[in-house]
């Protein structure tokens, strides 16, 4: 029985941790919920384009010039994203918005 609840949690664990790593849990039904939560948790929120990109095997290490600043800094952001663990792929010349904390890009 104990073995199966241990399963069980560690399951849901992992399924929380897919659904964190991705944009599927924000719908219009939550939106003004959860977009609240992550402006608030984050260090910077930014509008910028990637103007540089420089890819490792674990990491990505982009540079974005911002067009508009919602929260934090603003200027030309130096930021990273760990690409094998709910990573951020860049892509140069994209413009989105981007929150940012310690330096990293989160979904």
């Amino acid at each position: 029985m104990r073995a199966a609840f241990v399963l069980l949690v560690i399951t849901l664990g992992i399924a929380a941790q897919a659904d964190a790593c991705s944009w599927t849990s924000i719908s219009p039904a939550n939106v003004e919920k959860l977009l609240p939560e992550r402006f608030a948790s984050a260090d910077t929120v930014v509008r910028g384009v990637v103007s540089s990109l420089k890819v490792t095997d674990s990491n990505e290490d982009a540079q974005i010039k911002v067009l508009r600043t919602f929260k934090g800094a603003g200027g030309l952001l130096r930021v990273s994203s760990h690409t094998l663990m709910c990573g951020y792929s860049f892509k140069l010349g994209e413009e989105r918005i981007y929150f940012i904390s310690n330096g990293r890009v989160s979904i």
